[in-house]
């Protein structure tokens, strides 16, 4: 099991990779990681989410299913 302190850093690790990326396919699915971490950190943290920043424009533009795009 890892600890809160490990998923708060593989939270904020996704969500930068998100930021950085140059595909809308692979932010929203890095975000979506990041968001991932999070939650089970606040579960570690009595239920509240460590802060991780806002999504990266890409995300918010592309919210769409990416899937079938990342399953080629």
């Amino acid at each position: 099991m890892r600890t809160y302190k490990e998923l708060v850093d593989l939270a904020a690790s996704c969500a930068n990779s998100a930021r950085l990326a140059t595909s809308p396919a692979v932010a929203y699915q890095f975000w979506q990681m990041a968001l991932d971490y999070q939650e089970s950190a606040a579960k570690l943290n009595g239920g509240e989410p460590p802060a991780i920043g806002e999504p990266p424009i890409a995300v918010v533009r592309s919210a769409p299913d990416y899937s079938n795009v990342l399953a080629k």
